[in-house]
């Protein structure tokens, strides 16, 4: 379900896979006690051994080398979410949507990002979607992109493993997955031996068995797993903190969506899948809404995985079965990795290269051999989404779908007009209900989606009471929309919910490989021709802050000069980086808000003039070439004009020349996956902490995808990257270390930050039920449920 970018999605949303290692049930077993145990066992092990093989020695050797040889160095899987996720747009969004929402999409993702939200939760296949998602949430909507702040964890992960994030089909796919975005991740080195340890260590206090190879690795069964530290929640947990477990279950939810659709495939490369289609089959393992990092029982109840992170099995639960009846099978999860790795988004066979084999066990559990050593990367296999192989075994992936599939989860189609509506029901007999993971979440019997065109009939309809919630991402309509009646008399709750989700880093995002922008001088100049001060007065009604890191809201935010941990770091690409992050404290251009901006653009007239420009007859000229400053802006929505014409007309001040180009998202998607574009409105993000998702976005190993909007190839950021896949488990280095990286990519102007929002804006009509308390990285409306005595006085009125 979270597989994505989020693409994250990612992200996750997201927003990134993470993972970790669980307790026992009644107190966990105690680092000595464990190692003791390891020891005797070991020792009794070679004793045994050596009254066997006394007259054998030379055979036994043998015998033993090729034993080894199936348990040799494999990989690792990663994050978030994460991404995931995802992922994810390229408006403003609010933050960390709620994973739980997000196994059947009810709400509008444009307003949340998650933080596995993607996730970080974004380290799901999903986020592979995370460009498809941006197209179709950046359509969705008039004024989407110009508020467009944050997304979402988790997915999910904020599931962190889209990282979340990707990333990441159709802003169905994306919305709903990851939140995704949440899984994919990047490429990463072989984890170092202090996570190595640390793990062992943890799991030795938190883990019910632990054995031992015959070459030393150590084997651990869980039925939770964290990437740092512990789960949030043990072993033993009933349910998550933040739903009602004994909520009602029944009633209706009317949501909307955006355009139209023709088909109930989020992964296929054409069409538009339904809303909620990506929400139909479950992951392997569930993530939570309170942590970024860890994942819990759902199709597998319980991992055993190897302590170098070489290999990780899934132990199937037993009453695990697709919409059909059918028994989900570990056959069922390979065939899942190779159709997707095969038949999905363009590069998901590359992101999950880490992977070696896929072994079959028995009837309940399946292995995955690894290549890299990496928790992060083992990890991102535990958001995959299983398919039923009887069913799509028949169907390409990546072409459309006109029946409704088979699925898994708690939803299924039950009636739909396409181009008009889908509605999904809730199995009554859903197997997973009872699980802990589960409960409390899901609470409506019927979702239904309506399509819209147009946005602002849309919301009509949502103040007529025909939508039920709306989770709002535009500052104009917020700011002077809601003075019907239904919001004065109380039918209608408006509510400004402020949070410290980790938020997206968005703005105009440059094409480093184009000629224009190759230089740092430039880009820099660019950044002082965007008046964001009055943009946020005129457009937004002052609702947004200004994006001034990839980790706004983290403890990775990079504030000051660097520290002397920070500068440890940076000795090694102290040559390769901008002599700035060294000297000066970042700080983007500002203004008084009044349209003047004189001063700003003397400071960019030398800058362009420092790299080679120089105005003539009011034109900004290339010294050598003779020619005028000339780019293209790609954007997917005509809504998206409204954020760019501001910004183009300091632009033209300067004598450089903006065209902008609309696209349908068909074209959109390809010319975004071939870098066929000067600058496009983009982002990053949400990153909860400095997960592999990051390393997908910013590595030049991920320029041939979509995951990396700005076609960065640098080689001191690839060695950022590098050494923060190495200590993902250690938090005292990954704290200086994540700095460094904001430090290093905020001097390297690779965009034009634009905007976020640290809150979210949500209207429903009051016949909802709402837990106490609410998820640390989302809004938590998938927890909500339908109050029939609320419903019945709404009904009454």
């Amino acid at each position: 379900m979270r597989l994505v970018v989020s693409l994250l999605a990612m992200g996750l949303l997201s927003s990134g896979v993470y993972a970790e290692d669980s307790k026992t049930d009644k107190g966990a077993l105690k680092v000595d006690d464990a190692v003791a145990q390891i020891e005797a066992a070991m020792k009794a092990s070679k004793a045994a051994a050596e009254d066997k093989v006394k007259a054998a020695e030379e055979k036994v050797n043998v015998a033993e080398a090729e034993e080894k040889k199936p348990v040799a160095d494999q990989p690792e899987a990663d994050d978030d979410k994460s991404t995931d996720s995802a992922v994810k747009n390229d408006e403003p969004e609010t933050a960390g949507k709620d994973k739980s929402a997000e196994k059947m999409d009810t709400s509008d993702t444009s307003q949340t990002t998650q933080a596995d939200t993607s996730s970080d939760k974004m380290t799901k296949p999903e986020a592979a979607v995370e460009v498809k998602k941006e197209v179709t949430e950046a359509s969705s909507a008039e004024e989407k992109v110009e508020d467009s702040a944050e997304k979402t964890a988790e997915t999910s992960s904020v599931k962190a493993n889209v990282e979340e994030s990707t990333d990441k089909a159709a802003e169905v796919a994306t919305e709903e997955k990851v939140e995704q975005a949440d899984k994919a991740e990047a490429k990463t080195e072989a984890a170092s031996e202090d996570s190595e340890s640390a793990s062992t260590e943890t799991t030795a206090q938190n883990n019910t068995e632990a054995e031992t190879t015959s070459d030393g690795v150590t084997i651990i069964e869980a039925t939770t797993i964290a990437l740092r530290g512990k789960p949030h929640y043990a072993p033993d947990f009933t349910n998550f903190d933040y739903v009602n477990a004994d909520a009602p279950l029944g009633g209706t939810i009317n949501d909307w969506a955006m355009g139209t659709f023709d088909n109930f495939n989020p992964y296929s490369q054409r069409g538009d899948a339904a809303k909620g289609s990506g929400n139909l089959n479950d992951d392997i393992m569930a993530s939570s809404d309170d942590d970024l990092s860890a994942y819990y029982p759902l199709i597998a109840e319980k991992i055993s995985y190897h302590s170098d992170f070489s290999a990780i099995t899934f132990h199937i639960d037993k009453r695990a079965v697709f919409h059909d009846g059918e028994r989900i099978k570990p056959s069922d999860i390979k065939f899942s990795f190779e159709k997707l790795t095969e038949e999905g988004l363009p590069g998901l066979k590359a992101y999950y290269s880490f992977v070696e084999k896929i072994e079959l066990l028995d009837d309940y559990r399946v292995k995955f051999h690894l290549k890299t050593k990496d928790k992060s990367r083992m990890m991102a296999l535990c958001s995959f989404t299983v398919f039923p192989e009887h069913f799509w075994k028949d169907h390409k992936l990546n072409e459309p779908l006109k029946v409704p599939p088979v699925g898994s989860s708690a939803y299924k189609i039950s009636d739909y007009k396409f181009g008009k509506y889908v509605k999904y029901e809730r199995l009554e007999d859903y197997w997973a209900k009872d699980l802990p993971a589960m409960k409390g979440l899901l609470n409506e019997a019927e979702i239904k989606y309506d399509y819209y065109r147009d946005e602002t009939v849309a919301f009509e309809a949502f103040k007529a009471g025909h939508i039920d919630k709306w989770n709002e991402n535009t500052a104009k309509r917020w700011a002077t929309g809601y003075d019907f009646p239904a919001v004065k008399d109380g039918r209608v709750i408006k509510s400004d919910i402020k949070h410290n989700i980790p938020l997206r880093a968005q703005g105009f995002v440059f094409n480093l490989k184009k000629p224009q922008f190759t230089d740092l001088r430039v880009r820099k100049a660019m950044t002082y021709l965007m008046d964001f001060e009055w943009m946020n007065k005129n457009l937004f009604y002052s609702q947004y802050q200004r994006v001034t890191s990839f980790f706004m809201n983290t403890e990775y935010y990079a504030e000051g000069l660097p520290s002397e941990e920070e500068l440890k770091i940076l000795e090694p690409i102290k040559d390769q980086i901008p002599a700035s992050v060294f000297t000066d404290v970042f700080e983007l251009p500002k203004t008084n808000g009044s349209g003047n901006i004189r001063s700003n653009l003397r400071q960019a007239l030398r800058l362009f003039k420092q790299a080679g420009w120089s105005v003539k007859n009011q034109k900004l000229i290339n010294d050598n070439t003779g020619k005028q400053f000339e780019f293209e802006l790609l954007l997917v929505s005509p809504s998206m004009e409204k954020v760019a014409l501001p910004f183009r007309s300091n632009l033209e001040r300067a004598g450089i020349k903006m065209n902008i180009r609309t696209v349908d998202s068909s074209q959109y998607m390809n010319r975004r996956t071939e870098h066929d574009y000067d600058m496009i409105i983009g982002g990053y993000g949400p990153f909860p902490y400095p997960s592999p998702r990051m390393d997908q976005q910013f590595h030049s190993d991920s320029v041939k995808s979509s995951y990396n909007p700005a076609n960065l190839t640098d080689k001191a950021v690839d060695y950022l990257m590098e050494e923060m896949l190495k200590v993902q488990e250690d938090e005292d280095k990954l704290i200086p270390l994540g700095q460094a990286i904001d430090r290093v990519l905020m001097h390297s102007y690779i965009m034009i930050p634009q905007w976020n929002i640290s809150k979210f804006r949500v209207a429903n009509w009051d016949k909802f039920g709402k837990p106490e308390t609410t998820p640390r990285y989302a809004l938590g409306d998938g927890a909500w449920w339908i109050d029939q005595e609320k419903a019945a006085a709404l009904e009454a009125k």
